[in-house]
């Protein structure tokens, strides 16, 4: 999806909510999205939205502003000395504002955006081996197999040749 699509979208809905919050995107590929209160700031992944459709990113988008309207009612909820950022509040308005109030982006739906990640085909090891760097050679502790680091890309494209 388009950033710019997905921007209008996302302020629109932020707008319908009757929030006074702006929408940033940023460059993270481990999680969706953050509410920044102080900031007044929605941040979600570029990465994520270049990748996928609307309706992939859409419940993360409800999700931050579920945040933002439970920080606006309540506050920041502490139990027992620890912040309570999914609490029984949080759901409620979460449901209450069409969003599936789940912790974590379901995986099925979402495409990953991938990364710089390089990956070892080694195949003396149970796990492939993930690294950022294709400046070296790598040699397997194991079986003392040499190689350079490919691209996941390539790996996979490597996978789909072997099985045909």
């Amino acid at each position: 999806m388009f950033t710019q699509e997905f921007y209008d979208k996302a302020t629109e809905l932020i707008k319908q909510h009757g929030l006074d919050y702006k929408l940033k995107f940023d460059r993270a590929k481990k999680r969706l999205g953050l509410c920044c209160y102080r900031e007044q700031v929605i941040q979600i992944s570029e990465p994520y939205v270049l990748v996928n459709t609307w309706e992939a990113m859409q419940d993360t988008v409800l999700h931050e502003i579920a945040h933002a309207i439970n920080y606006m009612k309540y506050g920041i909820e502490v139990v027992n000395g620890k912040w309570q950022h999914h609490s029984d509040a949080w759901k409620r308005i979460a449901k209450s504002i069409g969003c599936t109030s789940e912790v974590c982006a379901d995986p099925k739906g979402l495409v990953s955006p991938g990364g710089n990640y390089y990956i070892l085909p080694c195949h003396c090891v149970e796990k492939n081996y993930k690294i950022r760097s294709t400046t070296r050679r790598y040699t397997c502790l194991k079986c003392g197999y040499k190689g350079y680091f490919i691209s996941i890309e390539e790996f996979k494209a490597k996978l789909l040749e072997s099985i045909q």
